[in-house]
């Protein structure tokens, strides 16, 4: 699984330079925790539970009620809900096993990425092997697991990496140079 901070800085960073009028209140960066709202399933104990298209529905339909009902129109609800669906996203990207349309459906998805780069030889660069190995199958168990059940990375590379990607990005807001 991606790690906490990947799911934290990477896709509001992404907003941030698609939308950055949304940030006029800083606290419009605490839609960030849309992101990371599907990795609630670890809490309660109910692993992959908010990791499906069909169980983050409700939660959108309620941010889109609360939204239009409070303000009158939707402004901040769409991405809000583009954060929440971001998670899945990132982690199928990261080549997890994901039952997409989980309760309605027990098969899911898993990307891979088993090609290489070769090198030097006949040519200067050759793929070897496939770019991109899909696979749609039934839920597997995973033996022995990193950590266990409700184990989660904190922090690894692309988490460093998205917390920079996010600093670089809107740290000029701040300093007064965007």
């Amino acid at each position: 699984m991606m790690d906490f901070f990947t799911h934290l800085f990477l896709p509001i960073a992404v907003v941030y330079v698609l939308r950055s009028e949304l940030f006029e209140h800083p606290l419009a960066f605490a839609l960030a925790g849309f992101a990371i709202l599907p990795d609630a399933d670890k809490i309660v104990a109910v692993p992959g539970g908010l990791h499906s298209v069909v169980t983050l529905l409700p939660i959108a339909l309620i941010v889109v009620l609360v939204e239009r009902g409070v303000a009158g129109r939707l402004r901040y609800a769409p991405v809000a809900i583009a954060l929440l669906y971001s998670h899945l996203l990132i982690d199928v990207i990261d080549g997890n096993f994901m039952v997409l349309f989980a309760p309605l459906l027990e098969t899911g998805i898993q990307l891979g990425y088993p090609g290489d780069v070769v090198l030097g030889g006949k040519w200067p660069v050759v793929i070897q092997g496939e770019l991109l190995s899909v696979s749609i199958r039934e839920p597997q168990p995973v033996p022995g697991g990193r950590g266990g059940p409700g184990t989660y990375a904190f922090l690894k590379k692309y988490g460093v990496l998205s917390m920079l990607v996010f600093v670089l990005v809107v740290s000029p807001r701040f300093t007064g140079d965007g």
